[in-house]
């Protein structure tokens, strides 16, 4: 029923839904990287998406290094980035209402 929908709504250019998610996400990484807004997280100013995308791979080892040392679930690093980083999305844009890329 799904694979109907999709080729209906998509008018025949997508057989799937997984295959519409793919092509989807990968125009919103491409505009992320084009259109980033930069913004100041833990007094770095961050300019670029690849910048953002070290700060959260050094979160999450973080928290993979915490888990290992604890045995215990640990995310707190990488909610804590998300978080901000949406706090100052918010600040620095009309706060999600209009187009964001």
């Amino acid at each position: 029923m799904i694979s109907i929908l999709s080729k209906k709504v998509s008018k025949g250019a997508f057989e799937t839904l997984e295959a519409w998610k793919k092509h989807w996400y990968g125009e919103v990484l491409e505009k992320a990287k084009h259109g980033f807004v930069e913004v100041d997280i833990d007094n770095v100013h961050v300019t670029s998406y690849e910048q953002l995308q070290q700060m959260f791979n050094e979160a999450v080892q973080k928290d993979l290094d915490q888990m290992t040392k604890t045995g215990k679930d640990s995310y707190g690093n990488t909610v804590s980035l998300k978080t901000k980083v949406f706090k100052q999305l918010l600040k620095v844009t009309d706060g999600f209402y209009g187009k964001y890329f």
